[in-house]
Order: C-alpha cells, then structure tokens, then sequence
C-alpha cells in the first residue's frame, strides 16, 4: 500500500447512537463528526469499533494516523477491549505514527502509557471549559498556536489522575490538571471535545436532559456555560494536515 493510500483510522471506543438515536440521525456517529472536524472525505477514514468487537488487525505503521474516540465506558472499569486496544496504543507509540486520543481516548491513552485513571476529584467537566496552555508549548505542531488561554468543548467524569512516565502537562483547566498530554514529537491526548462544535454539544445536552436531572445535574446550566470552539476545529485541521505531511 502507498503512502498515499493509507488511511486515517478512527478508533472508535464507544457509539453516540447508543446514547441518542435521535442525535445521531441529525449529526451523525462519530465517523461522520470526526470526518467532519479533520475536514477529511469519509473514505479516507477507517472507523474500527473496538468497544463492539472489531480488532487492530494491522500494524500502525499501515495508517497515516490514529485518533481515539470518547466513550460511555469508564477506563477504572476494565473491559478485555480496553487492554487490548491499550496495547495497541503502546505499539502506535513506539511507532510513532501521529496519534491523537480525545477524552476517553485520553484517559485509554495515558492508561497504556502507564497512568492512573479514576473519577475526577473535582466532579464531572460538561459543557464549555477554559483550557489554560502551558508557556512551553512553543514548538509544538498542535499546539504553538493556541492562545494562553481557550474555549472548548468538555464532557467527562473520569480523569488522569498521574502524569504517565515521559509525557508532558501542555494544557490544565480548573477541573482536570491534564487536559493535554505530550508523549512524543507527534502523540498527543485532550481530555477535551475538540471534534463537537457548540451547537452539537447543545443538542447532547438536550437530547440527555432526562438522565442528567436523575444524576442530580443541571442540564439548562450546563447548556448556559456554552461556547463557540473555533479553537477545536482549528486543531482537528492541524492534525489532519500532519497526517498528511
């Protein structure tokens, strides 16, 4: 296979269907939202559904990059799934293909590189969150041309709770001591949404108004801390151009 015939792989760790069909016939799964963000065709995304059986049968070396997905799994609950995806991700690592995991993915991600993930101390992070960027981030594809401070999409209960062994704090909020994470020149997790604009997030939020309010929640406060996220999108592109590089 030719360099430029290989393709992007998503893995895919959880399914936005299964938490509202309705969203997903309005926007998509997140093949569709993730083809969307990179500003990629869709047939140059291969979608593996890991959570729901599909194997990494072939070696990182056969994509030009790997993304994460987020998940309704919770990494501190095992599944054999997530053990093998991890060590996957140790390969891809050692590989160094362009990797980039976003929430769950994060939390999977600095899991194989050997952190702790638990609940977050500070409770669950939805909504829109400012991201605080570390000044040494100078350098760095993704991440030099951020703002000190960003607008972004979030949605978790978990959380690296320990910097895994050799990666970098390149962003924090006021929530989540690592928002991003650096583990080589072109590995990165965001334990934030960057795929998901505001008004996906808003239509999240209304289409899970029910089970919110059973877990105590506020979903018309949550959907009131709301924001655009030019900043996201413009990463998602970043990457994809260092995919294609």
């Amino acid at each position: 296979m030719t360099r430029s015939l290989r393709p992007v792989l998503l893995i895919k760790t959880g399914g936005l269907a299964t938490i509202s069909g309705d969203f997903t016939r309005r926007n998509g799964d997140f093949e569709g939202i993730f083809a969307s963000a990179l500003g990629l065709p869709a047939d140059q995304l291969e979608s593996r559904f890991v959570q729901q059986g599909d194997t990494l049968d072939r070696s990182p070396a056969d994509y030009r990059a790997v993304l994460v997905s987020g998940s309704e799994s919770m990494v501190s609950t095992p599944e054999p799934w997530m053990a093998q995806t991890a060590g996957w991700l140790r390969e891809c690592l050692a590989a160094g293909t362009p990797l980039l995991g976003v929430c769950f993915g994060h939390q999977l991600l600095a899991f194989a590189a050997g952190a702790t993930i638990a609940p977050n101390p500070a409770g669950p992070e939805i909504g829109t969150v400012t991201v605080h960027f570390a000044d040494d981030r100078a350098g760095d594809p993704l991440f030099a041309p951020m703002g000190d401070t960003e607008e972004l999409q979030a949605w978790h209960e978990e959380t690296v709770l320990t910097r895994p062994p050799g990666a970098s704090v390149l962003a924090r909020s006021a929530g989540d001591a690592h928002h991003v994470l650096r583990y080589a020149k072109r590995s990165w997790g965001v334990q934030f949404h960057p795929e998901l604009t505001r008004t996906q997030m808003d239509d999240l939020l209304k289409e899970m108004d029910g089970p919110l309010r059973a877990r105590g929640l506020a979903p018309q406060s949550l959907r009131e801390t709301l924001r655009h996220s030019p900043a996201g999108t413009a990463l998602m592109r970043r990457f994809a151009r260092l995919a294609l590089e």
